[in-house]
């Protein structure tokens, strides 16, 4: 084990999961070298390997024994089909924003939870839809940007059209939430959808709308 293998480690379980290629733009490595150093890594049981579509790359995703030895509390990492476009995107925003931010200050989902885990009054990271208390009205950013005077950007990534009543309530929990301000990555068939509901708001100088690069978006027939 070096000192990138744990680096590396530590990075896969933050997120859900991470493929080779990504770990090698992260790491600015060779992707032949990705894939020997995660062999290496699986067969310490460290990281899971499994191949979910056909014709896809596998992931990589953490194991128990791999969360501990990153020094993450962080519960294990479960792959959901349902999201799985969603979190492989996530992945290559992560690479993005620690590039431009650098990578100390940005927090994933899975380390988002883990801060507002036990419902606090008022979260830092999860801003309140409008249901009262508890977790069901909680909606958490997908990741987040530590900015230097102690505020955060919030950051969505949407892949897929949400309903106008629900797209509207998260605009509105983020104008009422903790958040310096938010960017909204999203893709051509979320942006016009992402755009009203940010005009119906009058949020357009808190809420930064990029469109999400096809090449961080799994292929349409998948």
């Amino acid at each position: 084990m070096t000192a990138r293998d744990i680096e590396m480690l530590r990075w896969i379980g933050r997120l859900r999961f991470a493929e080779a290629n990504q770990v090698a733009r992260r790491f600015a490595m060779d992707e032949r070298n990705a894939y020997r150093r995660l062999r290496g890594l699986v067969a310490r049981d460290l990281i899971a390997h499994q191949r979910v579509f056909h014709a896809m790359p596998g992931v990589y995703c953490s194991t128990s024994s791999g969360l501990v030895c990153a020094g993450l509390r962080l519960p294990r990492p479960r792959l959901d089909i349902r999201t799985y476009a969603h979190d492989r995107a996530a992945a290559s925003v992560t690479i993005e924003l620690e590039a431009e931010f650098g990578p100390p200050a940005v927090r994933t989902e899975r380390e988002l939870r883990s801060h507002d885990a036990g419902d606090p009054p008022r979260p830092r990271y999860a801003v309140r839809r409008g249901y009262g208390l508890g977790r069901r009205g909680l909606h958490f950013p997908d990741l987040a940007i530590e900015l230097d005077d102690g505020k955060s950007l919030a950051v969505e990534i949407e892949l897929t059209a949400k309903g106008t009543r629900r797209l509207d309530s998260i605009v509105r929990a983020y104008l009422g939430g903790r958040h310096h301000c938010v960017r909204y990555y999203a893709a051509p068939a979320a942006l016009g959808g992402v755009e009203r509901a940010v005009a119906r708001a009058g949020a357009r100088d808190f809420l930064d709308i990029r469109a999400l690069e096809q090449r961080w978006a799994l292929p349409a027939h998948s």
